[in-house]
């Protein structure tokens, strides 16, 4: 996992609000990368990488967007009470970190299973960095 990938996810899953509105545990932070296998433990969030730069000038500049996908059983709010969390957590400015210069949201959407009582919402945020 990239440095930035790291700081963020670790941002989410070492906030106690977030992963008391998960329902985490330490054995299951409810937070996964898209590929594994838990995608049914609800409510959670998944993420995945969508896509990705890396720029010589500035000097060792990456951007990268990172999609997080809220999803629960529960209803509609749980999933805005989690979205907004997250959000809020996101909402980095730090030019001082030696991995992210700063994060932005691209994409806010409403994202519902109608064959099946799901709620989700997809969350999409660009991240500028630098590799040291």
């Amino acid at each position: 996992m990239q440095p930035a990938t790291q700081k963020l996810i670790s941002l989410l899953t070492g906030d106690s609000t977030l992963t008391g509105l998960l329902g985490a545990t330490s054995l299951d932070t409810k937070i996964y990368p898209y590929h594994i296998d838990k995608l049914e433990a609800f409510p959670s969030i998944v993420y995945s990488i969508v896509t990705g730069d890396y720029y010589i000038y500035p000097v060792n500049k990456f951007k990268f967007v990172i999609q997080f996908i809220v999803s629960s059983t529960n209803s509609k709010n749980e999933v805005e009470t989690i979205f907004q969390r997250l959000r809020y957590l996101l909402n980095y400015y730090q030019g001082y970190d030696p991995h992210i210069n700063f994060v932005q949201m691209t994409l806010n959407s409403d994202y519902n299973d109608t064959s099946r009582v799901l709620y989700r919402k997809i969350g999409r945020f660009q991240v500028w960095g630098r590799d040291n």
